[in-house]
């Protein structure tokens, strides 16, 4: 499915309880980072999701911050290079305006020049010459699609 982590879980009910296992694994290596079982009273059921998904949600983000802190240590430096290069651009694609997107475009086009091997460039650049197109602009970043 292309995700990294899964939040897998299961709800049993016996009465007037729940209980709600809940575990998060790394889907590349099967690895367990976290789990917690939630036993409740059976009352009002919005705020008994509520009380879970917040429970949750405090619970994994750390984990998730230390996963991806590990994962980052695996990574070549200009690996981690390209990535920040990405990020700086979708600062400015994120705002979708005809302003900021084609400094993002121009962003995005010297990251695959400099990192011509780095797919992730590469597909956010398809992405936001697609999404300029559909908005209408026409500007020197999307005119040559083969010079960065």
């Amino acid at each position: 499915m292309g995700v990294r982590y899964l939040l897998e879980g299961s709800v049993r009910r016996s009465a007037e309880r729940l209980r709600v296992t809940a575990q998060l694994i790394d889907a590349a290596t099967g690895f367990h980072h976290w789990g917690q079982n939630y036993d409740r009273a059976l009352t009002d059921r919005l705020d008994l999701q509520d009380d879970i998904t917040q429970s949750v949600t405090a619970a994994i983000e750390p984990k998730l911050i230390a996963a991806e802190r590990l994962r980052s240590q695996s990574r070549s430096p200009e690996d981690l290079d390209a990535w920040d290069h990405v990020m700086r651009a979708l600062a400015h694609y994120g705002r979708m305006t005809t302003r900021e997107s084609p400094t993002a475009i121009g962003m995005l086009r010297e990251t695959v020049a400099r990192y011509p091997e780095y797919g992730p460039a590469h597909g956010i650049l398809c992405a936001s010459l697609a999404q300029a197109s559909r908005a209408g602009e026409t500007h020197k970043a999307m005119v040559n699609l083969r010079e960065p």
